[in-house]
């Protein structure tokens, strides 16, 4: 089931009647369920009905605030993003290896470079090019969505000057 328990409104979608938490139905003034699933909600929770009300959208987002403790948590899963080494030293002018992204879920990441004067990186592609010897934090950003919560993963590139 997915949800949020705000200020004692239940917000639920993606959900079966029967997922409804007895407890946390118990305890809100209010449950917002899909409009086109608000009968089958009302048929099924019985004890409830009087609380069940439509919701127009298919997915309902709040933004939790810092302070907001009465959010439920954990109701968007892990995108599981991983990169395969937490750091990776290569060389101007050679062939190189780079680690490589582990995306279960396919989700879709941009890419970044934090020293640009070092390396760059498509944003789209992840295709780094070499610019200077240093260091620079290469990281691959999921913005979030309705089913997996936001996630950045790092690594740390050495790139060292070409052999001449």
């Amino acid at each position: 089931m997915k949800g949020y328990n705000l200020n004692g409104t239940l917000y639920i979608f993606d959900a079966t009647p029967a997922q409804i938490p007895s407890t946390t139905a118990e305890e809100a003034d209010l449950i917002y369920v899909q409009q086109e699933l608000v009968d089958e909600f009302k048929t099924y929770n019985t004890d409830y009905a009087a609380k069940i009300m439509p919701y127009n959208y298919k997915i309902m987002a709040v933004n939790k605030l810092p302070w907001a403790d009465y959010i439920n948590e954990d109701i968007l899963e892990d995108p599981e993003l991983a990169w395969s080494a937490t750091s990776a030293t290569v060389q101007i002018g050679e062939t190189n290896t780079f680690p490589t992204l582990t995306n279960p879920n396919s989700v879709t990441v941009s890419y970044s470079s934090s020293d640009s004067e070092k390396a760059t990186i498509d944003a789209t592609t992840g295709e780094i090019t070499l610019v200077a010897a240093g260091d620079t934090t290469i990281s691959a950003i999921f913005a979030g969505d309705d089913t997996y919560e936001a996630q950045t993963v790092t690594y740390t590139l050495t790139v060292q000057a070409e052999n001449i």
